[in-house]
């Protein structure tokens, strides 16, 4: 059974990356470590996969768009927003040595990170990076703006 909120799955999400030996692998992310971010969910098993009757890269874009979704409400909680998380992740790939800027929050340098490996997991599936954050993008506008009509 999932934690119940977005936060409590991107901590879980955070902690099974960065616990990954190739979790800042650079300039390429890591998909063992993008794996290992997903286990701790438990989304992308097979039982996972018969309960929703579906195929392993069907249920690999929604777990996937759904973990990043649970990223970008961390991500808010440091007051980023979803485009300036996609542009840090992009940064680490183009920025040789010291990709972030001096002075980064840890938890923003793991969350960029893991990112990049979640991403990364994505395009083993054949899924592309714009549709997963344009998926988990949309999930995290209706569940803050839920958030926000419960308040």
């Amino acid at each position: 059974m999932l934690p119940r909120g977005p936060i409590e799955r991107a901590h879980i999400i955070l902690d099974s990356s960065v616990n990954h030996p190739s979790w800042r692998r650079r300039p390429v992310p890591s998909v063992k470590a993008g794996r290992a971010a997903m286990r701790g969910l438990g989304t992308m098993t097979r039982s996972a996969r018969r309960a929703e009757r579906t195929n392993a890269r069907e249920m690999a874009f929604t777990a996937i768009s759904d973990a990043v979704a649970d990223l970008f409400h961390l991500a808010d909680m440091y007051c980023f927003s979803p485009d300036e998380m996609v542009m840090l992740h992009h940064r680490t790939l183009s920025v040789p040595d010291n990709p972030l800027p001096i002075g980064t929050p840890r938890t923003l340098v793991w969350l960029t990170f893991t990112l990049g490996n979640v991403l990364q997991l994505a395009a083993a599936y054949d899924w592309a990076e714009e549709g997963v954050i344009d998926q988990a993008r949309m999930h995290f506008d209706a569940e803050l703006s839920e958030r926000l009509s419960e308040q």
